[in-house]
């Protein structure tokens, strides 16, 4: 049975491996493991073909909400009315889902964006295996759950130390892909 656990918490803390980004968590917007926005479908194809067309025109939108991940105004037309939209990345990678408008240079920002969600999953994990040896030792006198305290501590620390491994080899292939 030890065996089993072992291999178990071993094999959930391998997968930290392939994963992305803990720190820059946007809990209003990241509580799924799909992109979220608040608008509608039909001003999610509005703002999409305005996407389109300003980054057909000379305007970098990948630098602006993606490499740098500021917020930009983009005017629509909603109704009848022209409206400044302030977007920021989620709101495009969310649209194009809601639209099924994604265009090819948008694929490594969704990859990015699943890959910070799974990491940032994998050190909650990694953070409650901690806290679960901690508990294990503190109530432990001298028998084998001291061990198994000690032992859980232990990959508990080196699964976050994979976690944050992942996370930076990411973002470096990341910054490479993308220019």
């Amino acid at each position: 049975m030890e065996n089993i656990r072992k291999l178990a918490l071993t094999m959930f803390l391998l997968m930290c491996l392939n994963t992305s980004n803990v720190f820059a968590i946007d809990v209003a917007k990241r509580d799924t493991a799909v992109p979220y926005t608040e608008f509608n479908v039909s001003t999610c194809e509005i703002l999409m073909s305005k996407i389109n067309q300003i980054q057909y025109q000379g305007t970098d939108v990948k630098t602006t909400l993606f490499v740098n991940r500021d917020t930009m105004d983009i005017p629509i037309n909603v109704n009848g009315e022209d409206v400044s939209l302030p977007i920021d990345h989620l709101d495009v990678l969310a649209c194009g889902i809601k639209t099924g408008d994604i265009s090819l240079w948008m694929v490594p920002y969704y990859v990015r964006y699943f890959l910070e969600f799974l990491i940032a999953l994998v050190g909650l994990v990694a953070v409650v295996g901690i806290v679960y040896g901690g508990y294990l030792y503190l109530i432990s006198g001298v028998s084998d759950s001291k061990e198994q305290g000690k032992n859980a501590i232990k990959y508990g620390i080196i699964g976050f130390v994979l976690c944050m491994l992942a996370w930076a080899i990411v973002n470096v292939v990341m910054a490479l892909a993308t220019g």
